[in-house]
């Protein structure tokens, strides 16, 4: 039997690449796409047509964010990426 390797290593700080990469998970209903659209420039990818109610694309355009919704590929995993 042989043991398994631990592949945590020290973390390094690239201040070139600081910004904040995402994903929420969690039931329906619990405010996982409204809390996500609120963070400041936000690029919000709408896979599930979350975030289509006014309120939310209120909360991404006052904080200056963006949004790429089911109709624009948000769903598309090609063109997600």
């Amino acid at each position: 039997m042989t043991m398994a390797t631990l592949k945590a290593k020290k973390p390094v700080i690239d201040e070139a690449n600081n910004r904040l990469k995402l994903m929420l998970a969690g039931p329906p209903g619990v405010g996982k796409s409204l809390a996500a659209t609120q963070f400041p420039k936000v690029y919000f990818i709408d896979s599930e047509r979350g975030a289509e109610g006014r309120d939310y694309k209120q909360s991404i355009i006052d904080g200056g964010g963006d949004y790429l919704g089911v109709d624009d590929g948000g769903a598309d995993p090609d063109e997600v990426l």
